[in-house]
């Protein structure tokens, strides 16, 4: 349920809305909260942020009273008449004005001038000086005198101050041209002064109205707004946490889904992101209507929050994916620096390392050489002579310590002391080689000496198995044949006898064609012809062989195929005799009543042989000795058998260049033969017909019919 609500398209897109409506509300809260603690709401009620926010609009209305004024002072009765019915008027707007002259005389006011002077009603005022009437006066002539005629005509005009003048001339042949500038402004508009208000009743709804009720609406509700904020916040962080967690996750596809953007370099794609998020910024700053760039900044809002939104996102599925800091161009170019001073490092430690050794003294001679050189350059000689000694006397203690540990190594090695390990650590490179031959020369002696005792063990092994294995049935041999000669052949347990002349004559027969066999395998002398062969075919064979032999001892034989046409890359012969060992192995030391496991499974282009079973008798033998020669899993040799099957199954099996593993876990014995998979092609195996009346329990698609008389249902899981 939770994967499906993590890959739910729908519900990533509800999660994303519902984010941006929790952000938006924790910083409208969060800003307001901020916005009343900085205007000391909290203690004051809102009077200090009311008195701000209301002189800040009078602020705005500056302009609209310069362009009255200016119709004022030009005497222009319809601008004048219009901004007073429409925009000034007292009954469609708060602001309350009074314009007087630098002498404070009455000049205009659309409130009561004694109200407003005495400041009874407005609660709000402030005054502003018009300084924004400086003019610039610029004429072309064709003498100096009349440009100097023209400014002194502005010099001497009543009511004018000139503030600045200058004259630019450019002379020819023929004419001269002269271009007077004058800077000046106007007396008496400029000692003009304005002074606005609001009214304290309110009686026009204009924006002084609804800014004077928003602001007391939000110092009501100035407590409520913490908690707002605390709410909005958590569950922007829980949302949040979700997308986060729904990261990656796309329905139809397992794992981690990387997408296109999440395909590009994260830091190119950081850089992307935040020139994105200047651009709206800069937009803003360029854009002087303030409607219009409150507008801008709304839309900027949601877009800077799906930029950051998105850089989160991508941040989240590079973690999961754990590919943040490799999908960089950062990490790339170290990468790159990285692997170019990696070869050239062992460009220069192959090239050292291959020199003879007289030419690297030579070259750490010819390096010491130059560093004397130039400290010698820096008239430290004294400084320089000390130091040098001191480093050839370091090397010469430090190398000789490593020459006496060679030595003390040969002289060990040389008295017989194969155990002897020469000590490598804080020793030369060169020399440590030296010293990691010596250790291998004395593991290759302790390998020697351990392969040579075990070689005489075993021929001592070998020489007493194969005496009391030749001697038993060899003893019984002539014990009968004399019963028989004293009996003669007509007597009545003649018969008997005979049998068991024969039965010891085919175990001593055998035994031989054991030794004959493994003497064969052992020395190469079996050619091996290998090539595609049906594994399926072999087994189902082996198991009809065996299958008298397995009910006689209650076995019960599942078998696994991966496939019911498995092909294994081997001699067919040669893999027939492996199995056949194994199964008669099986026969004679397996459990009654017990299930045997025989499993044939492809994977990497491998394919692996299983036989399982439970042993009889305890198995007190290492697994590394029971491939050995006239080893058996009971060492009291009570058991019938050679105890040479495995040995022959295991070189047989290596012959064909497979691989032969004996595992044993308490009474459970496992053989596992590893080969290379052949080309499943579909052959005809009519020639090798599985025999009828004959079934064993199979646990997938290979059908071999169950053994016996009673005919059962065929299994397949």
């Amino acid at each position: 349920m939770i994967m499906k609500l993590k890959s739910n398209t729908a519900v990533k897109v509800t999660a994303v809305i519902l984010l941006f409506l929790t952000c938006a509300g924790t910083f409208l809260s969060a800003f307001l909260c901020f916005i009343m603690t900085y205007f000391n709401s909290y203690l004051d009620g809102g009077l200090e942020l009311k008195s701000t926010a209301l002189h800040m609009l009078i602020s705005r209305n500056y302009y609209t009273m310069d362009e009255y004024l200016e119709a004022v002072y030009s005497g222009n009765e319809e601008v004048k008449d219009y901004y007073f019915r429409e925009i000034l008027n007292p009954n469609k707007t708060n602001l309350r004005f009074y314009i007087s002259d630098g002498e404070n005389n009455y000049i205009a006011s659309n409130a009561d001038k004694d109200s407003f002077t005495e400041l009874d009603t407005f609660s709000r005022t402030f005054k502003e000086y018009i300084d924004e009437t400086e003019i610039y006066v610029e004429k072309t002539f064709g003498t100096s005198i009349e440009a100097y005629s023209f400014i002194n005509e502005y010099k001497n005009r009543e009511g004018f101050e000139v503030t600045d003048y200058y004259i630019e001339s450019e002379e020819s042949e023929e004419n001269g041209v002269f271009t007077a500038r004058v800077y000046g402004c106007d007396v008496k508009k400029t000692k003009l002064c304005v002074s606005l208000g609001i009214d304290s009743e309110l009686p026009a709804k204009d924006i002084f109205y609804f800014a004077d009720s928003a602001i007391e609406r939000a110092v009501t509700l100035r407590y409520s707004l913490i908690w707002s904020a605390v709410i909005f916040a958590f569950l922007s962080t829980v949302i949040f946490v979700f997308i986060m967690c729904t990261a990656g996750h796309k329905t139809g596809k397992d794992g981690i889904y990387i997408g296109y953007l999440d395909r590009i370099p994260f830091d190119i794609l950081t850089g992307v992101l935040v020139l994105l998020a200047i651009l709206p910024a800069v937009i803003i700053y360029s854009v002087y209507d303030t409607g219009v760039s409150v507008f801008i900044f709304c839309v900027s809002l949601i877009f800077w929050f799906l930029i950051l939104l998105e850089f989160f996102w991508t941040l989240a599925v590079r973690v999961k994916s754990r590919n943040v800091f490799k999908n960089t161009v950062i990490y790339m170019c170290l990468r790159l620096a990285y692997r170019f001073l990696k070869k050239l490092a062992g460009l220069i430690g192959f090239t050292f390392r291959n020199l003879p050794v007289c030419w690297k003294a030579v070259l750490i001679y010819g390096a010491l050489t130059i560093f004397e050189l130039l400290v010698m350059s820096s008239g430290s000689m004294i400084g320089l002579f000390i130091l040098i000694k001191i480093m050839i006397f370091a090397a010469i203690v430090y190398v000789s310590s490593a020459l006496k540990r060679l030595q003390r190594g040969g002289e060990e090695l040389a008295s017989g002391n194969a155990a002897y390990i020469v000590d490598t650590r804080r020793m030369p490179r060169i020399l440590a080689a030296h010293a990691r031959n010596l250790n291998n020369i004395s593991k290759g002696l302790r390998h020697a000496v351990d392969e040579q005792t075990k070689s005489e063990r075993m021929k001592a092994e070998l020489v007493t198995n194969v005496s009391h294995d030749i001697k038993t049935p060899l003893t019984s041999i002539v014990n009968y044949v004399d019963i028989l000669k004293r009996e003669g052949l007509n007597s009545a347990r003649a018969p008997e006898y005979l049998e068991i002349l024969a039965k010891q004559s085919a175990r001593l027969k055998k035994l031989t064609e054991d030794l004959i066999e493994l003497s064969k395998a052992s020395t190469g002398n079996i050619s091996a012809n290998i090539e595609n062969t049906n594994l399926g075919v072999l087994l189902s064979q082996a198991m009809g062989e065996y299958e008298e032999k397995f009910n006689a001892r209650k076995l019960e034989i599942i078998l696994k195929l991966s496939d019911e046409n498995s092909y294994v890359m081997a001699d067919g012969q040669l893999l027939w005799r492996v199995i056949d060992n194994l199964m008669n192995n099986i026969n004679k030391y397996a459990l009654e009543g017990t299930r045997v496991y025989i499993s044939a499974l492809s994977k990497d282009n491998l394919t692996d042989i299983t036989f399982r079973n439970i042993s009889a008798n305890a198995i007190d033998v290492p697994e590394n000795e029971l491939t050995e020669r006239f080893v058996r899993g009971d060492l009291s040799r009570t058991t019938e058998g050679s105890g040479l099957g495995l040995s022959i199954a295991k070189n047989l099996t290596e012959i064909q260049g497979g691989r032969f593993r004996i595992n044993t876990d308490a009474d459970l014995f496992k053989v596992t033969l590893t080969f290379a998979s052949g080309k499943s092609e579909v052959q005809d195996i009519v020639e090798n017909p599985q025999p009828e009346s004959r079934s064993f329990r199979t646990d997938q698609t290979v059908q071999i019919y169950d053994s016996g008389n009673e005919a059962e249902e065929h299994r397949n899981s």
